[in-house]
């Protein structure tokens, strides 16, 4: 089976032609997701295009299109309800009249966090759990989960899948949502710029030489010792840390995978969330698994091919 998948994230949009599980094709492109969504529509069209002509494959073969998209997401009637900022006028675009124009296609449109997770679920480091968890780390903080073997939506699909609006600290920053604390606006992409500059040592930091730092440059420069570096990863760290140990007393998982793009520095990462949730978490079974995803750049796009099958079965 062929899908064609698109994952609209907050920092890059991916495309990708998926073929039983395995990604045989895929490209991506800055999102610029301050911009409209149907501005961007005829680059994704073309794109997807291209990457089925290089795949020698035809729209013939192709079961549909798979979207997936930051925000709060209709599974049921293919509709994105809310973006918090991002692609705003998603709401309004009609991607089942946009597939079968440009391609002829039924589509299928999911939360970015709700396909990375079965995608790893059914292709990647999730294969064989029945309740699993999974948070994305990256321009916000994602998270879904598996329970009983069956993928949690509920009301609108937004059960399971806020656990970056967890609060943290009721004092904390002013969140992107309605909210005040949230791990996200504590620790995210989009919130450490503003982390660092108001850090205390920022005027000693290397730091300050970025226009625009990321978690890379902050890892990188942790790893060397710049002591204001430190002091934020740790915090970073510790914020996701404490979001692990409430999604496992939430959910109670056998598992936990961490994905999204602040992953590739998983060293400076995965070793204290793993040591935070051992100290932290109450746990009444053989313990939780803390691993990293075995797709950080194409999970979502596998989770889009994995809903076209029709085994997987939702709650």
């Amino acid at each position: 089976m062929t899908v064609l998948a698109i994952d609209l994230g907050g920092t890059r949009i991916k495309m990708g032609v998926i073929e039983n599980g395995a990604v045989i094709r895929q490209r991506q492109s800055d999102a610029r997701s301050g911009e409209r969504l149907a501005d961007r529509a005829p680059e994704i069209e073309a794109s997807l295009k291209d990457l089925l002509n290089s795949a020698n494959r035809s729209v013939s073969n192709c079961a549909g299109v798979g979207v997936s998209s930051t925000g709060l997401v209709d599974r049921e009637r293919n509709r994105v309800l809310s973006t918090n900022k991002k692609y705003e006028d998603a709401p309004d675009f009609d991607f089942n009249q946009w597939a079968d124009r440009a391609f002829g296609l039924g589509c299928k449109v999911e939360n970015d966090a709700h396909a990375a997770l079965l995608g790893e679920w059914r292709y990647g480091a999730g294969r064989g759990a029945n309740n699993l968890v999974m948070l994305t780390l990256g321009t916000g903080i994602g998270s879904s989960v598996v329970l009983n073997g069956k993928a949690l939506r509920g009301k609108n699909g937004q059960a399971g899948l806020l656990g970056g609006h967890i609060v943290v600290d009721p004092w904390g920053d002013r969140c992107t949502c309605p909210g005040v604390g949230c791990a996200e606006a504590q620790a995210s992409t989009w919130a450490l710029p503003g982390r660092i500059a108001r850090h205390p040592k920022f005027h000693l930091s290397r730091l300050k030489e970025y226009s625009n730092p990321d978690f890379k440059t902050l890892f990188q420069l942790a790893n060397e010792g710049d002591e204001a570096a430190v002091e934020i990863a740790d915090y970073c760290v510790r914020v996701w840390g404490a979001v692990a140990v409430s999604m496992i007393h939430l959910f109670a998982p056998e598992k936990i995978i961490l994905g999204g793009g602040v992953m590739k520095g998983a060293a400076a990462v995965l070793p204290p969330i793993q040591k935070m949730v051992k100290e932290h978490a109450w746990i009444s079974w053989e313990g939780v698994d803390i691993t990293i995803a075995d797709h950080l750049e194409s999970a979502s796009l596998l989770g889009m091919a994995a809903l076209f099958e029709s085994d997987v079965e939702f709650i």
